[in-house]
C-alpha cells in the first residue's frame, strides 16, 4: 500500500488561503489509513500556527482599516452622512470582534477548528506517527553539515534534514511526498535514489498537490480537492507581486483566455466609469485588491465552465487555450 506523506506548509494553507471551507480536512481523514505524519511535522505546525496567525491579523486588520468620513457642518446636515459614519462605526466594531477572536485562536488552539480538526486527524490510531530518536536527529546534524538533500543553506534547524531521516528509517511501502518546499521538489532524483536503497521501496512522487499524488496512487481525487488545489496554484502564482499593475498578473492556464477578455472588460468598464464621472482612482491601492479578487472569482468560474467543455467536447477543444491579459 502507498502510503503518503503531507508536510507542514500543506496544513498551514488552511490559514494562509482564502479556501471556501475546511470539508477538505474532513476528505484527507478517508486516506488516513494512509497518511504518515512526524513528530516533527506536529511540533512545526504548532509552532508556525502562531506566526501565522499573527499574519493573518495584520493583513486582516490593513483590510478593514478605513477612516472616518469627512466632515464639515454642511456634511452634518445631510442625514446620509450621519448613516454612514453610524455605519462606519458599526463596521470597525465587527471588525474588532474578528481581530479579537483571531487573537483568541491563537491563544487558544482548542477555538481553532483547523487545529483541532488536525489534532484529531493526527490523534486517531490509523494515522501512522514517526518519532524522532537521538540517533536520527545526529543524522539530520550529519545531513545538515555535507549539504545533503533536504537541506537549507541559509537555516540553522534540522527540521527537513530530521522528517527525511524518520521517513528513510521507519518507511516499509511505497512512498508519496506533498510539499512545497524546494529542498524535496529540486532535488527529487537524488531522493528517489537514496530512499530505494535505503528502504528498497519507490518514492513514486514529490508534488506540492495531494491531488496528483491521489492520482499517481491509483486513487481517484474529488473535484473539490482538485478546485482548491488550483485556487491555491492561483494565488501562490500572484503572491509577492503586489506593486505591479493588475493587469500584469491574469497570467492563467487552462480557460485563461476566456478569463482574460473578462477580466479586460472589467478595465474598460473601470475606465469609462472614470470618463463619465471625472473621478480617477487609477492610482488607488484599494482598487488593485479588489480586482484580484474578482479575477480569482472569474477565472475559478472559467475553469469549471472549461472543465465540463473539455469532458463534453474533449481535451483539444477551445476551452483549453493558455493566454494573458498582455497578449
Amino acid at each position: 500500500m502507498t502510503k503518503f506523506y503531507m508536510d507542514t506548509n500543506w496544513f498551514l494553507n488552511f490559514y494562509r488561503q482564502a479556501l471556501d471551507d475546511l470539508a477538505l480536512l474532513d476528505e484527507l481523514a478517508k486516506y488516513k489509513g494512509t497518511l504518515i505524519i512526524t513528530r516533527q511535522t506536529i511540533n512545526e505546525f504548532l509552532r508556525n500556527r502562531v506566526t501565522t496567525l499573527k499574519g493573518v491579523i495584520s493583513e486582516f486588520k490593513k483590510s478593514v482599516d478605513v477612516p472616518q468620513p469627512h466632515t464639515t457642518a454642511l456634511l452634518r446636515s445631510f442625514q446620509a452622512h450621519e448613516e454612514l459614519k453610524s455605519i462606519t462605526k458599526d463596521y470597525r466594531k465587527k471588525a474588532k470582534e474578528v481581530s479579537d477572536y483571531l487573537q483568541q485562536v491563537i491563544e487558544d488552539d482548542k477555538k481553532d477548528p483547523v487545529a483541532q480538526k488536525l489534532l484529531d486527524l493526527w490523534a486517531d490510531a490509523a494515522v501512522t506517527i514517526l518519532d524522532p530518536s537521538d540517533e536520527l536527529v545526529d543524522k539530520a546534524f550529519r545531513r545538515k553539515l555535507l549539504g545533503n538533500p533536504p537541506t537549507s543553506p541559509g537555516k540553522y534547524t534540522v527540521g527537513d534534514e530530521l522528517i527525511w531521516e524518520l521517513l528513510l528509517a521507519n518507511m516499509k511501502e511505497d512512498l508519496i511526498v506533498v510539499t512545497g518546499d524546494r529542498t524535496f521538489l529540486e532535488n527529487k532524483a537524488l531522493l528517489q535514489e537514496e530512499f530505494s536503497s535505503r528502504t528498497g521501496k519507490t518514492l513514486i512522487l514529490i508534488t506540492e498537490e495531494f491531488s496528483s499524488a491521489l492520482k499517481a496512487s491509483g486513487k481517484t481525487p474529488s473535484e473539490k480537492l482538485i478546485d482548491v488545489e488550483k485556487q491555491i496554484n492561483f494565488e501562490k502564482q500572484i503572491a509577492g507581486k503586489k506593486n505591479l499593475p493588475a493587469d500584469l498578473m491574469w497570467v492563467t492556464k487552462g480557460s485563461g483566455k476566456h478569463a482574460a477578455i473578462l477580466c479586460r472588460r472589467i478595465d474598460d468598464l473601470i475606465d469609462a466609469y472614470q470618463v463619465e464621472t471625472g473621478n480617477d482612482f487609477s492610482s488607488d491601492q484599494h482598487i488593485v485588491p479588489i480586482k484580484r479578487m474578482i479575477a480569482s472569482l472569474i477565472l475559478a468560474k472559467c475553469d469549471q465552465i472549461d472543465s465540463l467543455i473539455r469532458a463534453e467536447f474533449g481535451e483539444d477543444s477551445e476551452g483549453g487555450n493558455d493566454a494573458s491579459v498582455g497578449n
